[in-house]
């Protein structure tokens, strides 16, 4: 089945191991499908709408993205792979990022990375991701508890008021207020960024949910959404 046939359904990246895959599949009450995802590792939809993102990382794929793997391409060209990553996930609003600890794996990393090892990187990632991105960090012990926390967490997006809760970024994006006073004053530029968070989540509002922004009437409404969608 397609899963655009749902309502709602969570979508976990073919990257993930079979099973976390399948430990997602027994905890939550939606359909889960495995398919590959731009950003993140684990995205919940309603209503064709992107309500939540999780980046999913062990210990050792972290300390990786921190330290070695940088982004060849695109507009993160040259940074570290999880600076990229906590960037693409600050347009998906609200986002989350996991670290799962498992004991095996902390070894295994060890092993790896030997005396190069310096765990004061790891650190000032998690708190990179804490202040600069503003991403909530959620430790979990295992995958079958990393999974446990989707679920309850997929529950709780899927509710009207927490959705309302989450619209806006704890941090006003800047470059999209700037883009915004393009066609409309600053002041309702900073409704709109206040309301949606981002340019991303103003491209999926309907043009009722734009006017009920203070400040957006009709023709301004209209005219924001022929901007951004380039007609």
């Amino acid at each position: 089945m397609c899963c655009m046939d749902e309502d709602e359904y969570i979508i976990v990246d073919t990257r993930e191991p079979d099973d976390f895959l399948n430990l997602v599949r027994g905890y939550c009450d939606d359909p889960v499908y495995s398919r590959k995802l731009d950003v993140g590792d684990v995205t919940k939809f309603k209503d064709g709408r992107r309500i939540m993102t999780i980046e999913r990382k062990d210990i050792s794929d972290f300390y990786s993205s921190v330290t070695q793997s940088k982004r060849k391409t695109g507009n993160n060209k040259g940074l570290p792979r999880f600076f990229a990553q906590m960037n693409e996930l600050m347009d998906y609003y609200p986002a989350y990022l996991f670290v799962t600890r498992d004991v095996d794996d902390i070894k295994y990393t060890m092993e790896q990375i030997n005396v190069n090892f310096n765990p004061n990187e790891l650190y000032g990632a998690i708190a990179s991701a804490l202040t600069r991105y503003q991403i909530p960090v959620v430790w979990s012990a295992s995958k079958e508890q990393a999974a446990r926390i989707t679920a309850y967490m997929s529950k709780k997006h899927s509710e009207d008021k927490v959705l309302r809760m989450m619209r806006s970024k704890p941090k006003k994006d800047i470059e999209a207020v700037d883009m915004l006073e393009q066609f409309t004053s600053r002041k309702v530029a900073e409704n709109l960024v206040d309301e949606f968070g981002s340019i991303s989540s103003i491209c999926e509002a309907s043009l009722e949910e734009l006017k009920d922004v203070k400040g957006v009437g009709t023709v301004t409404a209209n005219v924001i959404m022929s901007k951004l969608h380039g007609e």
